[in-house]
């Protein structure tokens, strides 16, 4: 878990980073650049959280057996790492929309986004997962909650920023 946290402790700074641009452009009326600019920042989190997913999925064994001798246990730690990571690229993406939705004011997307990943979508998956597949549920119940948080995410978006989107209309 120390790893991937490392990993999302990078991919919000790139999501808050570009809150003053977003908020910027957005209180400008500046929709293109504003556009431009969510589309830039879904990029290089996205991006950057698939390369580095990828570079700690190889070398997860190797990183588990610095923290634990027992290779029972650096297996089933490689395991979940990698499982956890597979999904860094969507939680990139919602966390570019949880802080693109807090910069252009829509408090209730922002909430929604909020409340999902490790909240509300994250407790019925782990629920549901666990009666279903029970120990292999818990393990990818966490990366299933990333990608329908992302979608959800998406969702909102194009609700907001699509071709009828809601953001633009009191401009």
């Amino acid at each position: 878990m120390k790893v991937e946290t490392i990993v999302i402790m990078v991919l919000v700074g790139f999501s808050f980073g570009s809150q003053a641009l977003i908020g910027y452009n957005y209180g400008a009326k500046n929709k293109q650049r504003l556009k431009k600019i969510i589309q830039f920042d879904l990029l290089v989190n996205v991006v950057f959280a698939f390369v580095i997913a990828l570079g700690l999925m190889v070398v997860a064994p190797g990183l588990c057996g610095l923290f634990m001798k027992n290779q029972s246990v650096v297996q089933a730690a490689s395991y979940m790492l990698r499982w956890f990571l597979i999904t860094t690229p969507f939680i990139g993406a919602a966390m570019v929309f949880t802080t693109m939705f807090q910069s252009v004011n829509k408090p209730l997307d922002a909430f929604i986004m909020s409340v999902s990943r490790q909240g509300v979508i994250f407790a019925a998956v782990i629920i549901i997962l666990a009666a279903v597949m029970g120990y292999q549920g818990v393990i990818i119940s966490q990366p299933i909650a990333d990608i329908i948080t992302a979608i959800i995410g998406l969702g909102l978006y194009y609700r907001q920023f699509g071709p009828n989107g809601k953001a633009f209309e009191n401009w």
